[in-house]
């Protein structure tokens, strides 16, 4: 086995912005505060806030691009399969998150919505 430490990563990463309050699309905000109401009626949502954004990934990479560190190596993402995702996850979390195809639900309060 390898003592490499592996950096899967791809531009698309970079689409992830979950502010969730999107001004210029105020019917997307609508509608997560709806979903939100609903898995949470008892809790008020006045603001969105999660620690990932586009800028705080983008300047990791940049910053290990420009000073690599030893026993770093790169490999571009893809599509992961089940087996792959079965390393991480449980088979029964895997075939949870493959039954919300075509719905919607928050994965955890107010920071994973599908």
């Amino acid at each position: 086995m390898s003592d490499d430490v592996l950096l899967v990563y791809d531009e698309a990463m970079l689409g992830h912005n979950p502010t969730g309050w999107d001004p210029g699309h105020p019917e997307w905000t609508q509608a997560v505060k709806a979903l939100m109401a609903v898995q949470y009626p008892d809790k008020e949502f006045t603001e969105f806030a999660h620690p990932e954004r586009p800028q705080r990934l983008a300047g990791v990479v940049d910053k290990l691009r420009a000073e690599p560190i030893s026993g770093c190596r790169w490999k571009a993402a893809g599509l992961a399969e089940p087996p792959e995702l079965e390393r991480v996850h449980s088979r029964v979390h895997v075939n949870f998150i493959e039954a919300l195809s075509g719905r919607s639900c928050w994965l955890d309060i107010d920071t994973t919505a599908v």
